[in-house]
């Protein structure tokens, strides 16, 4: 039973109800649906806590390319997302707009070196209170 650790910016639109996906990273033991999914803020830490539980409702593979130092375009499911669409995903997932992702995701690199895209799944969640 996956568990997710999220940072204390969004551990609380976690337990509000208001975050119910997360992009994560490939994982080595996918998460699938109908996983139960452990929710957490600061899983490793001394101030860690359990946000609640919930079960996986579905997984859709995501690709974030870095097009220049300021801009980003997203595929969901193989597909670019509209610039509309991609500022609604970014405060979806938490963010206040999509340069807010952008610095999350590629923040500056001392080096000057930028990676050039992040792979890896939007999870999403049924909302907490629905047990």
């Amino acid at each position: 039973m996956p568990a997710l650790s999220f940072k204390k910016q969004f551990a609380d639109l976690v337990a509000e109800g208001k975050k119910n996906h997360t992009i994560r990273a490939k994982r080595k033991l996918p998460i699938k649906e109908g996983d139960t999914l452990y929710l957490y803020c600061a899983q490793r830490s001394t101030q860690g806590y359990r946000i609640g539980k919930s079960v996986c409702t579905k997984i859709q593979p995501i690709e974030i390319w870095l097009t220049s130092i300021t801009k980003i375009e997203i595929f969901l499911d193989g597909k670019i997302v509209p610039p509309t669409k991609a500022q609604q995903l970014a405060k979806d997932d938490g963010f206040p707009d999509l340069t807010s992702l952008r610095g999350f995701f590629f923040p500056s690199p001392k080096d000057g070196i930028l990676p050039p895209h992040f792979i890896g799944d939007l999870i999403h969640w049924k909302p907490l209170n629905w047990f």
